[in-house]
């Protein structure tokens, strides 16, 4: 059973004589829970939403640095399992540069993949999420730009230790190597 009352003053005020009125209409009618209504309304109505939207904030946060120990991964691997082409290259005249820019380029082509189809997907759920739940705006234009230009800069860091690992290859080395 819910009790609600109105007052000028200082809602807290009200709890004893409240519980008072209870008690003598009902002595076993247990009075717990008294608060006002500004907090319930900070509990229920945005201390919640806030958590949720913390929540899938750190998982997000969680998802990107996966994704990028994952590319991180696979670009040394990939790198560790063409060294012997990387020396053939550079036993050629590929400069180091040359080198670097092919492995971070690998690195770009797979995190560009990666932003066109979650793009995609990410219009076509922000459109359901809008139609379905009121009062929620549309995505900003600028999440749109801003979201991919820095997954390409975190790529970039990530394929930068493997690609810089295989610019220092020394040819000989690498033609001896396996």
């Amino acid at each position: 059973m819910s009790v609600l009352a109105e007052t000028d003053g200082d809602p807290a005020a009200l709890a004893a004589p409240l519980r008072g009125i209870v008690r003598a209409l009902d002595v076993n009618q247990p009075v717990y829970d008294v608060r006002v209504f500004s907090t319930l309304y900070r509990q229920r109505a945005i201390n919640v939403p806030l958590r949720i939207m913390q929540m899938v904030g750190t998982m997000g946060l969680i998802g990107l640095m996966l994704a990028l120990i994952g590319l991180y991964g696979l670009i040394a691997y990939s790198v560790a399992r063409r060294t012997r082409e990387i020396g053939v290259r550079m036993a050629l005249g590929a400069a180091r540069w040359d080198v670097l820019r092919m492995v971070l380029g690998q690195g770009v082509v797979l995190s560009l993949a990666g932003i066109i189809v979650g793009g995609c997907v990410s219009l076509v759920v922000a459109r359901l999420l809008v139609a379905t739940l009121v009062g929620l705006a549309s995505p900003n234009a600028a999440t749109y730009v801003i979201v991919p230009l820095t997954l390409i800069g975190l790529t970039l860091a990530a394929s930068y230790v493997p690609a810089r690992r295989a610019s220092r290859v020394d040819p000989v080395r690498a033609l001896r190597y396996e």
